[in-house]
């Protein structure tokens, strides 16, 4: 789903981030008890349940919404940014074991091709989270400094998925051939030259396409407590 700009009622933005949360933990009951509520107060939310008197579906106070964030992992004020862009709720996405992929160094091998035969990324530690997504090379690239707050918070992680098509303003994982790779926003690809931005920094980057070896989609931040190890 992309972003249209358009200005938006705070408590739609609200429901379709409890979408997100619903499509993260695996489906409505599990979001409701990641959340400490049941699943009926969990749909009601999500889907604005109707007002007896006024026909109109119930809004969603601010004090329910920061619960909700430290409920779900979430820092205070993401209920209330517009995700529409960052990730697909439809029900075509499957769950799968996501692996958090480490070590990613320039000129290194790519990570959606540095699979071993279990189909498991091989610079992974073992950590992974079950996430929803239609990519089957999906993996999970911590976030480390400010820069992307507040759609990304350092010590998290980005589900990078990279199958999944860019469009200008997406957020990607960027490795360009010389330095580390970056989580950033893509501002533009033009004159055969990659811009690319943060949101909580002004820094700008500029690469000629033959300067990035490969950049990715980030569907979505994954919390931190999320975060599972098979071992």
């Amino acid at each position: 789903m992309k972003s249209t700009y358009l200005m938006r009622d705070i408590d739609d933005i609200r429901r379709d981030n409890l979408k997100i949360i619903e499509s993260e933990a695996g489906g409505p009951t599990a979001a409701a008890a990641s959340l400490h509520m049941s699943t009926a107060q969990f749909t009601n939310l999500r889907d604005g349940a109707k007002d007896s008197k006024t026909g109109k579906p119930r809004g969603m106070r601010k004090d329910t919404a920061r619960k909700i964030e430290a409920a779900a992992g979430k820092h205070p004020g993401w209920m209330d940014v517009d995700h529409s862009d960052a990730e697909d709720t439809s029900a075509s996405l499957s769950m799968r074991r996501v692996y958090v992929v480490h070590g990613l160094a320039s000129g290194g091998l790519r990570p959606d091709r540095a699979q071993d035969s279990g189909n498991q990324h091989a610079d992974t530690t073992g950590e992974y989270a079950e996430l929803g997504t239609s990519d089957p090379g999906a993996f999970l690239f911590e976030i480390k400094g400010p820069s992307m707050y507040p759609k990304y918070e350092s010590g998290n992680f980005a589900l990078v998925e990279p199958n999944a098509p860019i469009d200008i303003e997406d957020v990607v994982l960027v490795q360009p051939k010389e330095g580390e790779p970056m989580i950033k926003r893509l501002l533009s690809k033009r004159n055969k030259r990659y811009t690319f931005g943060s949101y909580n920094d002004s820094e700008i980057f500029e690469y000629k396409h033959e300067e990035v070896s490969w950049m990715y989609y980030c569907a979505h931040e994954v919390p931190r407590k999320r975060i599972k190890s098979r071992f």
